[in-house]
């Protein structure tokens, strides 16, 4: 229990004055487990007031009250007064006095009273020390004469019915219930007061309490007395400026607290080790202290003084919870109490005031959609409106309700079996309408509009408000064999449940019961939402569930550990937040969402847990509010953890955001679960984000969502939906695509077009269902799914189920429109009914159907299938007739059919079925037929086995060993040799076996290295090379030592082999691969110095050093070594040789896109100019020939070896192309004398005459084209524009620029020409003149302009 947290308000009720109770100190005496005070002053009059101050009744007493006390169940109140020997008796419900006489002596008069709060015992003590112990249930009378030998004062009752009783001869006696002694004290000072403790023995738990007893004796002295054999007492002194004991109190067992007159209070401790030593001590009024109270159910104590009411913690002494002041005079406060539960506290005045207070408002509330109604004070109900901070209004009634009902437009209340109804009026206030009177007492009551309801004991009754008579009783005749447990209200229904587990739904509008559902175990509550159907129930196995007669099946709660403390479910009444609610126990409160979407079945989230304040009561949910009654009669909001939003993201970890977007999702506030994904950019979050948006229905969102992470095919797949109007429809597409495909299908076949969920399962290849809707859908479609199923039971091995499948799948009598694709159809069938007539063991059916269906396909498959099950024969029939033969030829072989297999071997491709068949003849002795077998297989091995030790053909051996590179074969053949004893074969042979270890050894004893060595090229080993090399080097063939160190990888001892051979060819080429291949900077350096002559003195020739820069892709030294060597082989005459190393050249920089030098392109240009002249002159072309040799002429020096051969055949086809000038020009040239002796003599005759016969007249003009650049006309033979400057390209046929109209390029050397020039050779079958490749594939270029570009970027 969490008392000590009991909030307490003190609020006057009323107060009872001297005018009521008469002048003096009143007794007062509150009613056990009641609210009921009896009172008495100086009137003579007994009192009893409600808990209101209202009288209920009154009792004349013949003398003045000097003392009441109650019994135990309040049924009987004894009253003492000063006039009387007589005790009064004063019965509470018949309101009847009888009088008690003790019996013995009719002068003595009692002094005490006390009722037992064990048994119905009353104790009377007398002035005379006598007393009477009256049982009032045996109506039997005990005296005890001489308990005392005087007055009998006070004294007490504990709580194992122990009565202790001091007098005025200063003694205290202990007696038993029956009057027995049982202890008697002396005491030096008068006992004023006695209480009993039971005292807890802290080493024990399971023994019996100790009784201690205290009692006041002096003025600061309290007697201490532990009630056992050997008794002893104890006195103990307070200090002296504390004042006048005045009460005290037992508190908790072990210690006392003490009340002095001088205001002070104290806490002293009883226990032995520590009896005596204060505790607490504090003076809590300055004046005096005249009571102390403790409540063990408020856990407070009360204490009074200074015309105060101070209350403090039970648990914290030094807490004082409040202070009320109280209107007096003369600081008169003397006496306070409570009643049992201490919400109700009487403190009284000497001079005769009685103040009534309430610690405690009753905890009654109700709730109506977003309106609370709750008892604000005993007389006034308060009605608030969610969202409005003032009061809606305040109903003022005339009694305490024990229930309150709020509806739309009433408010009700009720007490016992009655109940007054009220009209809320917002402009007109609060009105009584009507008082109701029911059969028994009301337990229950629930308002709507029109009707009002009320819980009886087992039934209920409903009625209207604005209606004549006493309405209907619930349940009625035909439903009455169930106790009604709990009833419900809402606008439509009138909802109710029954102890067996019944829960009906009664409509209000059509007057009878629409629903009803029976539950596992009896319903104990119904909670339902506020504007639906759907329900929350606890049952009495302590388990809550969420209830909606459309789907009729109950969903239980989770996440709960135990209900039995369940108090209460409250309902959203926000809109937006509408399929929340909540479950509450005593302190927390549980929240689940309900999910409603189409896409899911309902189901519920617990989505948080939020703990509740003490005292406070859930009474309404709004917009994530809980909005509470408190004790103080007012309203506390608590807002859900679930439902607080946090709009600060930075410094949250990974987690805490995640957590915040799965609240925001649960709670649908899609606003802030976008700005948390845009903030943590996590591509997980927004994907989680679409598909809650998704399974919601919140298509537009969703579309946006996928967009944020580029999920395009399922954009398109929205967007092709989004504007769908039918429910069903829309939410079976989005069932679809989240993958919950059952749920798509219930929609689609409750939509307009079921049709969709047949093709959803066709395209999810879920044949079984598809095939159970197509009955049910498009009976058409049963034979083409049914193929369809057949093929996916025949795919798992349901070989029955799939024979039947493909006989459904047949179709008889097929349209002529689709003829073609039924029979395609029914092949498909025929042929799984030809598998599964085979599986399921119908061979013969299976291979005839197989047999009579075209196709190869269903005859492999059925041919498989029997091969599986080891019918060798009849699969390889199946394999022959579908024209197998390699598979049909290997079953043959299983099936030992040999004679089969020998007349399918034409037909057979498979090595495999080749070499076994040969394995089989060679075991028969047929060895040219197997030899043929293996040599059809490929297998050399065998093959040349056959020929050696069968045969006797080492010829066909070795051709076939060379040929294949057959190892085993080499090793037969080598071995085969060397019995022979030709060592050079054996070598060869036994290097291709890969035993080079042993050939190498041979070798070298045969004295037949070269021959190994040439065997092993660059198959060898590096170990086997390094044998080489070293056997080389020993030898003195620094040649072969160094190319045999570079095959081993050791370059640098290879190189210094390599360059000692001089300018030999082989050895610079080995050396400079060597280098290429070592990437060694310091070889590199090497190499070149030694191929310039920095080593030696002697520059090698330049040819090994282009071949060292184009290895080591060194273009640009290699470009200008290349226009070296091609000067050098022009300057020899050997133009050919020049212009295959420039164009070389010229085409490795363009590979590696080095711009071509213009040195390089020139040469070649003129090189190549020379070598067609040739060809124009044979196709009679002397223009064309004329120009070009005009061009070679020009450059003559590059022709030093032929100046006078190329000058006179320039003469002679100027002449011939009507160049005369140009003739003479060059003719003068040759007469020179330098050139004249070399003339040819023939020609010299003729030279003269062009010089002595020139008119000098100019040559013809030249024909002009358009330069491709800038389209001026230009010399056909000039190639750089004199317009633009640019080089203008060449055709590679006639040497002449080109011209955009008629260009192309060659296939192979990307070089241009004219189209119609190389289409010419393409079709006389002749090469490229450039490169000599096949003119193949001719195009004209369409884009010569980019051409050009490309072409200029190409060069220098």
């Amino acid at each position: 229990m969490r008392n000590c947290d009991v909030p307490v308000m003190l609020t006057l009720i009323c107060s009872l004055t001297e005018k009521e109770l008469g002048e003096g100190e009143p007794i007062f005496e509150w009613r056990p487990k009641g609210n009921y005070l009896a009172v008495a002053g100086s009137s003579n009059l007994v009192k009893l007031y409600d808990r209101s101050g209202n009288l209920i009744d009154e009792l004349v007493i013949p003398g003045q009250v000097e003392a009441l006390s109650w019994d135990r169940d309040g049924d009987m109140l004894a009253i003492m007064n000063d006039k009387s020997t007589a005790v009064t008796l004063w019965e509470f419900t018949s309101k009847t006095a009888t009088k008690l006489d003790s019996g013995m002596s009719g002068k003595e008069k009692p002094t005490f009273i006390l009722w037992s709060h064990i048994s119905p015992v009353l104790a009377i003590g007398y002035d005379t020390g006598n007393l009477l112990l009256y049982n009032q249930r045996t109506s039997r009378k005990t005296s005890a004469i001489g308990k005392h030998q005087s007055a009998i004062t006070c004294g007490a009752f504990s709580n194992n019915e122990l009565l202790a009783l001091g007098s005025t001869d200063f003694t205290i006696t202990v007696s038993s219930i029956d009057g027995d002694l049982l202890y008697s004290f002396m005491c030096n000072m008068e006992p004023s007061l006695i209480k009993f403790c039971d005292r807890k023995q802290q080493t024990d738990k399971n023994a019996k309490p100790d009784v201690m007893l205290g009692a006041i004796l002096s003025q600061n002295t309290i007697l201490l007395a532990e009630l056992s054999d050997n008794t002893q007492l104890i006195n103990l002194q307070c200090q002296v400026h504390y004042g006048q004991i005045v009460t005290f109190c037992w508190y908790r067992s072990n210690f006392l607290l003490l009340g002095f007159d001088k205001g002070f209070f104290v806490c002293v401790s009883t226990i032995a080790a520590e009896i005596g030593q204060e505790i607490y001590a504090v003076q809590d009024f300055k004046t005096y202290l005249s009571s102390i109270c403790i409540n063990e159910s408020l856990s407070k104590v009360l204490l009074i003084g200074d015309n105060q009411i101070r209350i403090r913690e039970m648990s914290r002494l030094d807490e004082i919870v409040e202070i009320v002041e109280v209107d007096i005079k003369n600081n008169d406060l003397c006496s306070i109490s409570t009643n049992y539960d201490g919400r109700l506290v009487a403190a009284s005045t000497r001079s005769g005031t009685l103040h009534l207070f309430l610690t405690k408002m009753p905890m009654l509330g109700a709730a109506y959609r977003n309106t609370i109604a709750i008892l604000s004070s005993l007389n006034e109900i308060t009605l608030f409106r969610e969202g409005e901070k003032n009061p809606l209004a305040v109903v003022k009634i005339e009694l305490e309700p024990t229930r309150i009902a709020l509806g739309p437009k009433h408010i009700a209340i009720t007490m016992n079996n009655r109940a007054w109804l009220y009209e809320i009026a917002e402009t007109k206030g609060i009105r009584h309408v009507c008082e109701i009177e029911y059969l028994s007492t009301v337990n229950a009551m629930h308002l709507n509009e029109n009707y009002a309801v009320a819980k009886l004991d087992n039934r209920a009754q409903l009625q209207k408000l604005h209606g004549e008579g006493n309405g209907f009783v619930i349940p009625d005749s035909v439903h009455a064999s169930y106790g009604l447990q709990d009833i419900s209200l809402t606008d439509n229904f009138l909802i109710y449940c029954t102890n067996d587990g019944h829960l009906y739904y009664y409509s209000l509008a059509d007057e009878r019961y629409v629903n009803e559902y029976r539950h596992v175990a009896g319903i104990t509550s119904l909670y339902p939402e506020p504007e639906g159907i759907t329900l929350c129930f606890f049952d009495a196995l302590l388990n809550a569930y969420i209830y909606s007669p459309v789907d009729n099946e109950p969903v239980k709660i989770p996440s709960i550990n135990s209900t039995a403390h369940l108090k209460s479910c409250l309902w959203e009444n926000f809109s937006v937040d509408r399929d929340t609610f909540v479950v509450c126990n005593s302190d927390t409160i549980h929240v689940y969402l309900v999910s409603k979407n189409q896409i899911e079945n309902v189901s519920l989230a617990k989505i948080g847990i939020t703990n509740i304040p003490y005292g406070h009561i859930p009474l309404m949910l709004c917009k994530g509010i809980v909005h509470c009654q408190t004790q103080n009669g007012r309203i506390g909001s608590i807002l859900l953890e679930s439902h607080r939003t946090d709009m600060v993201f930075e410094g949250k970890s990974p987690k805490t955001l995640e957590k915040l977007l799965d609240q925001a999702l649960n709670l649908k506030r899609w606003m802030h679960a976008w700005r948390i994904c845009e903030y943590t950019k996590i591509h997980e979050h927004w994907n989680k984000f679409a598909i809650t948006a998704t399974k919601n229905g919140e298509v537009d969102l969703a579309i946006k969502i996928f967009k944020q992470i580029d999920a395009v095919g399922i954009v398109w797949s929205l967007e092709e939906i989004q504007y769908i109007e039918e429910k069903n429809l829309l939410n079976g597409y989005l069932a679809l695509l989240l993958g919950n495909f059952d749920v798509a299908e219930k929609l689609f076949l409750q939509s307009t077009k079921p049709r969709e969920a047949l093709d959803m399962r066709r395209d999810l290849l879920h044949w079984d269902k598809a095939l159970n809707l197509a009955k049910r859908l498009a009976e058409e479609e049963v034979p083409m799914i049914s193929k369809e199923y057949a093929q996916q039971l025949e795919f798992m091995g349901n070989y029955s189920q799939a024979l039947v499948q493909y006989e459904n799948g047949l179709i008889k009598n097929p349209d002529e429109s689709n003829e073609q694709l039924v029979l395609e159809h029914n092949n498909m069938c025929n042929s799984g009914i030809a598998r599964m007539s085979i599986r399921t063991g119908d061979i013969r059916k299976g291979i005839e159907i197989a047999a009579s269906i075209e196709g190869r396909a269903v005859k492999r498959d059925c041919a498989t299938i029997l091969e599986q099950i080891k019918q060798y024969s009849d699969a390889a029939y199946l394999y022959e007739l579908g024209h197998f033969y390699d598979r049909a030829a290997a079953v043959s072989l299983k099936a030992k059919n040999w004679t089969k297999v020998s007349s399918l071997l034409p037909k057979i491709h498979s090595p495999k079925i080749h070499t076994a068949y040969g394995k089989v003849m060679e075991r028969e002795k047929k060895f040219k037929q197997a030899a043929m077998a293996y040599k059809n297989a490929r297998d050399y091995d065998n093959l040349v086995r056959l020929l050696l030790e069968h045969l006797n053909k080492p010829e066909e051996a070795v051709c076939i060993v060379r040929e294949s590179r057959s190892v085993e074969g080499a090793r037969l053949v080598a071995k085969f040799f060397t019995k022979l004893g030709d060592q050079d074969s054996a070598i060869q042979f036994l290097v291709l076996s890969q035993c080079q270890q042993e050939a190498f050894h041979l070798a070298e004893t045969e004295q037949k290295m070269d021959i190994f060595a040439d065997a092993v090229e660059d198959d060898g080993t590096v170990d086997v090379f390094l044998q080489l090399a070293d056997y080389y080097a020993k030898n003195m063939n620094s040649q072969k030592a160094g190319f045999f160190y570079y095959k081993a990888g050791q370059y640098s001892k290879a190189l210094d082999y390599l360059l000692t051979n001089g300018e030999d060819t082989k050895a610079i080429s080995t050396a400079i691969a060597c280098v290429v291949e070592a990437r060694n900077p310091d070889l590199n350096s090497h190499m070149i110095d030694y191929l310039l002559g920095e080593i030696d003195g002697i520059p090698k020739n330049p040819k090994f050093l282009f071949k060292y820069y184009i290895s080591m892709k060194m273009y640009r030294e290699a470009a200008k070594t290349a226009v070296v060597i091609a000067t050098e082989e022009q300057a020899n005459g050997s133009y050919r040789t020049a212009h295959k190393l420039l164009f070389g050249m010229y085409q490795e920089l363009q590979n590696e896109r080095i711009k071509v030098p213009f040195e390089v392109q020139n040469n070649l240009m003129l090189l190549h100019s020379y070598l067609i002249i040739k060809s124009l002159v044979k196709r009679g072309e002397h223009m064309k020939a004329a120009r070009m040799l005009i061009r070679v002429a020009g450059s003559i020096s590059h022709f030093p070896a032929h100046v006078v051969s190329i000058l006179t055949t320039t003469v002679i086809e100027c002449t011939k192309a009507g160049l005369k000038q140009s003739a003479f020009k060059f003719a003068v040239e040759l007469l020179k004398d330098c050139n004249r002796k070399s003339i040819d003599e023939k020609y010299r005759k003729k030279i003269e005459a062009v010089v002595r016969k020139s008119d000098k007249l100019p040559d013809p003009e030249e024909l002009k084209t358009c330069c491709p650049y800038c389209d001026n006309p230009t010399e056909e033979s000039i190639l750089v524009c004199a317009s633009c400057k640019n080089l203008i390209p060449y055709c590679i046929v006639t040497g002449l620029h080109l011209v955009t109209n008629d260009f192309t390029t060659c296939p192979s050397c990307g070089f241009p020409g004219f189209y119609s020039e190389l289409k010419r050779l393409k079709d006389e079958q002749e090469g490229c003149p450039m490169c000599g490749e096949e003119l193949s594939d001719l195009k004209l270029v369409d884009d010569v302009k980019q051409f050009l570009m490309n072409d200029q970027k190409n060069r220098q």
